[in-house]
């Protein structure tokens, strides 16, 4: 990983912006995904899928508070170190990483 550009100072960095997430989807996407299948369903199903998280993924009140331009993605899957055997499990995506190399703009 390299980091670039920040403050002229030696040491350890690292990368800023975003997550190393394994997967994200679209806000979208999983609307979409929601839309079919409360369009497949019967009436009974639907009602059941209102008293769950599908119900929540139907609604469109997120497009409506969102501002002009913005994309809404969801983390859907935790990347979790092959063995690891910690009781902490804490997914990849949060673990600190230092930089292998750092890249300034400036002339020092």
């Amino acid at each position: 990983m390299i980091a670039m550009g920040g403050r002229s100072r030696h040491g350890v960095s690292q990368a800023v912006g975003g997550v190393k997430s394994t997967n994200d989807f679209s806000w979208d996407h999983i609307q979409n995904l929601v839309q079919v299948a409360y369009a497949y369903a019967t009436p009974e199903e639907q009602a059941c899928y209102n008293t769950t998280e599908p119900g929540d993924y139907y609604d469109q009140l997120p497009f409506y508070r969102a501002a002009i331009g913005t994309a809404h993605n969801v983390n859907f899957r935790d990347g979790i170190r092959h063995g690891d055997t910690s009781a902490d499990q804490i997914p990849l995506q949060f673990v600190y990483e230092p930089a292998d190399c750092q890249i300034l703009y400036t002339p020092e």
